[in-house]
């Protein structure tokens, strides 16, 4: 009997229930789509951190020397003398588990593009 009704519902108002099917298959691919951004965006954050184990930097924001050295984005803080680099080559207790030490030296932005060099030492 319900089935009846329902079928009878349908047949009568064809427009209305197309578009509810529409509304309703949206909101559904709408909701998977955020849900795959998400995955494929915390997976891409995962992998460009991956390579640094350690990151040694000026004194500021912890915040602001992962995003400008890892992301390169927001202002660039101060750079670390050459010698601290020195010192941190040194260290003994870093044999067998630093496989190599990089010295980034982000320079000002020029045309809005942002100059990169590196220093390494394998």
């Amino acid at each position: 009997m319900k089935l009846q009704i329902a079928w009878c519902n349908v047949r009568h108002r064809p427009f209305q229930n197309a578009i509810l099917i529409a509304i309703t298959a949206l909101a559904v691919a709408l909701s998977v789509c955020i849900l795959l951004l998400n995955n494929g965006l915390n997976k891409g954050l995962i992998a460009a951190t991956e390579p640094f184990d350690l990151l040694v930097g000026a004194k500021g924001s912890a915040n602001q020397l992962v995003l400008n050295t890892v992301f390169l984005q927001d202002k660039p803080i101060g750079n670390i003398p050459y010698a601290v680099v020195d010192e941190l080559r040194k260290i003994k207790r870093w044999n067998g588990r630093c496989r190599w030490l990089l010295a980034i030296i982000i320079m000002d932005t020029a045309l809005w593009v942002r100059r990169t060099a590196s220093l390494s030492s394998g």
